[in-house]
C-alpha cells in the first residue's frame, strides 16, 4: 500500500476539521455562507475531500449537526436519582447550545425548514433523540417513585425542550446553568427540592 501523501491529515482528522468548519460558519454567518467552497477552505481540505464523505452541502451539515448533538448527551445518565439524571441532559443541551457553535447553527437552520426537506428531516431527528433521552430517564423516575405516576410525561418533555429553544430563539432571556434544575423542579417535581406528591405539604385542607 502506498504511502499516505505528506500533509494530508488523517480520515478522523478530517472529519473533526470538516464538521468543524461547517458548524463555525454555519453559526457565526448562517446558512447561505456555509458552501463548499467555504468550508473546504477553513478545513484546510480539498472539495473533492469533502464530496467523497457527503453527496451535497444539506448532507454535509445534516452529518455535523448530528455529530455535535451525539456528543453533547451521548448516553442516558444513571446517577441513582432521575431528577438529577434529567437535570445533567439538559444543562448538557444548554452548555451545547451555550458555549459551541450549536446554538448559532440552530438559530442559523430554523429560517430554513421551510425550503430544506433534508434540514426538517434533521431537526426531528434531532428532537426525537432529545426526547428518547429524556423519556427514558423520567420513566425510569416514575418507575422509582420519584416522580408522580400521574405525570404526563410527553407534556413535561414538551415543556422542558420548549422552555430552552424558546429562549434561545424568541425571547432572548438568559438560559443559566441553573436553569436545568429550575426545569426539573417545575416540571417533574411536586415542589422545588421535594418528593412526588409533596406540593401542598403544609397547606390546610
Amino acid at each position: 500500500m502506498s504511502p499516505r501523501a505528506r500533509g494530508r491529515p488523517r480520515s478522523g482528522r478530517a472529519d473533526r476539521e470538516i464538521h468543524r468548519a461547517a458548524l463555525e460558519i454555519l453559526g457565526r454567518e448562517g446558512y447561505a455562507a456555509a458552501s463548499i467552497e467555504r468550508i473546504a477552505a477553513e478545513a484546510g481540505v480539498s472539495r473533492p475531500t469533502i464530496y467523497r464523505r457527503h453527496a451535497n452541502r444539506a448532507a454535509l451539515l445534516v452529518a455535523a449537526v448530528e455529530a455535535a448533538f451525539r456528543e453533547a448527551n451521548p448516553v442516558v445518565p444513571d446517577t441513582g436519582s432521575a431528577a438529577e439524571d434529567v437535570r445533567i441532559l439538559l444543562s448538557n443541551t444548554i452548555r451545547m447550545l451555550r458555549k459551541t457553535p450549536i446554538g448559532g447553527v440552530v438559530r442559523a437552520i430554523v429560517p430554513e425548514l421551510a425550503r430544506e426537506a433534508d434540514l426538517r428531516r434533521l431537526t426531528r431527528r434531532l428532537l426525537n433523540d432529545r426526547r428518547r433521552l429524556l423519556r427514558d430517564a423520567i420513566v425510569r423516575g416514575i418507575e422509582r417513585g420519584e416522580f408522580s405516576s400521574e405525570r404526563d410525561v410527553e407534556l413535561a418533555i414538551d415543556g422542558l425542550l420548549g422552555a430552552i429553544y424558546l429562549r434561545l430563539l424568541f425571547t432572548g432571556r438568559p438560559i443559566t446553568g441553573r436553569f436545568a434544575g429550575d426545569l426539573v423542579n417545575e416540571f417533574l417535581l411536586d415542589a422545588p427540592g421535594g418528593p412526588a406528591g409533596s406540593r401542598g405539604q403544609g397547606r390546610s385542607s
